[in-house]
Formats: C-alpha cells, structure tokens, sequence
C-alpha cells in the first residue's frame, strides 16, 4: 500500500519548468479610472474535489476556476490580482497533475480555469492539497483538497469465495471488432474442495440494443458468439460442481465490440420487416451505382487510393431486426449520405397483409467512438429515411432527418 500523503511540493517557478510567476504593478495611487480601487480578491472554487473511483493508469479530470473578484456581485474597480504560486501539498508524483496557467495576472472581475488530473498509478486512495497563493492580503493562500481511489474494478467488487461452493471465473474482460466471433473462457473456474468436474452455465446480462447475440452453447466452458454490433455485451457464467452445490455469487465478463475502421454505421429496427441500410458517396441517386453502397452493390469501387476508401456493406439482414452495418477504412474526402429504404418483407420487395411500422434505430460511429445515434418510423413498402450527411475528413455531420419515397427496388 502506498502513504497517500507523502508531500510533493510542485514549485512554479523556471527551474522546476513548471509556471514562471511574475510580479505585476498595480496602477498609480492604487486606483484606476472608474474611482477608488478596491481589492484584489482571490474566489477559487470549487474547494474541495473528490474523483470517486478511477480505473488504474485511467485519468479522470475536474477544472479549478480561480477569479479576482470581491463579493458575490465583484467589483468594477478591483485591483489586478498576480498569483503568485500554486503547488501540492501531498502530493505523490505523478498520480496528480495541473494545466499551465493561461494568465499569472487577473484583471478585476476576470477568472481562469486549470484542470487538475487524477491518474493512479496502483489500487490506493490518493489525497492531495493544491495551493493557490496570490498578492490578496487579506487571503493570501486558497486551498483545494482533492482525494481519489485508483481501483481495478468500478462498480463490481470481488467476493471471497462461499464454503463449500464451486467459484465461478468468467475469464478477462475483452475488446474485439463488430463482426468479430468471440471466445469465452470459464476453464479457471474451480471447486476449492475438489468436487469436480464442474457443470457449466453461461448467460447474456446484458447485449447493444438490437443485438441479436446467441451463445454457441451455454453448457460449454469455452462457448463462442457472434459481436453483431458495435457495444456492450456483459455475460453471466455460474457453475455447479460435481454434488450438485452451484456457486451463489456468478462471475461476469465484458466484451467490448470497438470498431476499428474510421467510418462505421450500423442499422437496427424492431419488426420482422426488410429494411435496408444505403451509404451514398455524392455521386448519384439511391441505387445508382457505384455510389451508392448498399445490398445490390456491397462492396463499390469509390476511390483512387486501393480499397482502403471503399464503403463495405458487411451485413444484409433480409428477414427482419438486422443488424447491417457498413464500413470504410479510410474514408476518401467528400460527403456521405445515410439512408433507410423500406424494402419490403422477407426478401420482397412487397409486405404480406399490411406493411408493420417500423422503428428504425442508426448508429454512427468515427474513428471507434459512438458519434451519432437516430431513431425514426418506416411504416410502409418504399419510404426512404434521409438520415444525415458526414462530411469528411472533418467528420461533420449535417442532420437531415427527412422522409421520401421511391418505387425503384435494384441498383442501375
């Protein structure tokens, strides 16, 4: 364990390469043009900061504003306020840190923020104390505490083992890729008394909404599913040993599905309906191809840079849910048009009785991290959701939201 109040004190001036602090005159007579100065008042908030839990070797961030203000109103007239120094008290190197300063000297009614970061380095609580001194007379030192734990686990604590119980052990939390066939791994799962072998039972806690996930064999201790989407999935896993005495306290999994191209959307709704995700790159219509990347034409020449800039349609879900998800490596410079196009039913580009309402859901993922989320209805054979737009390289997305209809039904 470490001493979480060892002192560090973190001096700013040009030997330390930290802040370099200097001295500001104040105006002639102590005064200025709008009358009798007053102050200079030094308000730091807020005082005191507490980061909770932080994964190990994760940072966790929370801004300091320092301000020349006197009273809850401030003053017009304040004098200028120099800081002077800011250090740690209690500090131990490196867990926390601060932003340079963007002004050593504040104005009357001016204010600055600084970030301070929290970074465990090990399981601990760490406490430290940054200390704000000023020319304020009357307050010439301001204190901000600041605690915080590094931990291995946020919001899952481990359990010691029951008596007389086998122990369940999920294996190691994972990130993989959409699309990616996942490995489970309960072989570490054990009965202290020897009562084996173990019967397993694994089980999905949670999955991405729309996900249509299922286990290769929930009986087996290495069973294998299929990352549909991008997401969170958590998974359950009990074992019973070999009398029949079944662990109390199930160990859970995570799996990370990441994406790993720059560009990736993905599309789901909730009837058993024929929607079809499109992706067009500026060049024509819905349907013309090449440029527009869809189920008729899943995998478009649309570059000049190999097929790293090439939309991929990786998925077609025909009978209904999806997930389809469409993919670009590297996406070339230009604009590019999300659509929904009610297809039909089952392969057809027709409903069997009345068309069921559909709830469409499309996710938009840049560079691995979920951008944009849209939801919206479809309710009958032909409707087309104009999503969005993304311009790229800048990533912008302009927000369309419309609906239209067409009766072509195949690319041209």
């Amino acid at each position: 364990m470490r001493a979480p109040w060892l002192i560090v004190g973190l001096f700013l001036t040009t030997a330390c390469s930290d802040y370099e602090l200097n001295a500001h005159p104040k105006g002639e007579n102590g005064e200025d043009a709008g009358g009798e100065a007053v102050g200079p008042c030094i308000q730091v908030s807020p005082t005191s900061i507490d980061f909770g839990e932080v994964l190990v070797d994760d940072s966790a961030t929370q801004p300091i504003t320092i301000a020349n203000r006197c009273g809850s109103e401030g003053s017009p007239n304040t004098l200028d306020l120099d800081l002077t120094a800011v250090t740690f008290d209690g500090n131990e190197e490196g867990t926390y840190s601060l932003t340079t300063l963007p002004a050593t000297t504040l104005a009357g009614n001016e204010e600055i923020e600084v970030t301070l970061t929290f970074t465990p380095d090990a399981v601990d609580t760490f406490g430290a104390a940054v200390w704000v001194d000023s020319t304020d007379e009357a307050s010439p030192r301001e204190v901000v505490s600041a605690v915080g734990e590094g931990v291995e686990y946020i919001g899952e604590e481990e359990t010691e083992p029951v008596e007389g119980e086998p122990v369940s052990d999920a294996g190691a939390d994972q990130e993989v890729a959409p699309l990616d066939t996942v490995v489970l791994d309960g072989t570490a799962s054990y009965d202290p008394d020897g009562n084996e072998p173990l019967t397993y039972s694994w089980s999905f806690a949670s999955t991405p909404s729309g996900s249509s996930a299922s286990l290769s064999s929930s009986s087996s201790p290495e069973p294998r599913f299929f990352a549909d989407l991008a997401g969170t999935y958590e998974l359950d896993l009990q074992v019973t040993n070999s009398i029949g005495v079944i662990d109390s306290t199930p160990d859970t999994v995570v799996i990370e599905a990441v994406p790993s191209s720059s560009f990736y959307v993905q599309l789901t709704w909730d009837t058993a309906m024929d929607l079809d995700l499109h992706l067009l790159d500026g060049s024509g219509p819905l349907f013309k191809s090449p440029g527009d990347a869809c189920y008729c034409n899943t995998n478009p020449n649309w570059g000049g840079s190999g097929s790293t800039d090439d939309a991929s349609l990786d998925i077609d879900a025909i009978y209904g849910y999806g997930p389809e998800t469409t993919t670009i490596e590297a996406p070339a410079d230009g604009d590019y048009a999300i659509r929904v196009h009610f297809y039909g039913e089952s392969g057809f580009p027709e409903c069997f009785g009345a068309c069921q309402a559909s709830e469409a859901t499309v996710d938009l993922y840049i560079d691995g991290v979920l951008t944009e989320t849209w939801t919206e209805t479809l309710t009958d054979q032909g409707d087309v959701w104009e999503v969005a737009t993304l311009a790229w390289p800048d990533a912008t997305v302009s927000h369309e939201l419309n609906m239209s209809s067409t009766t072509q039904i195949s690319c041209y």
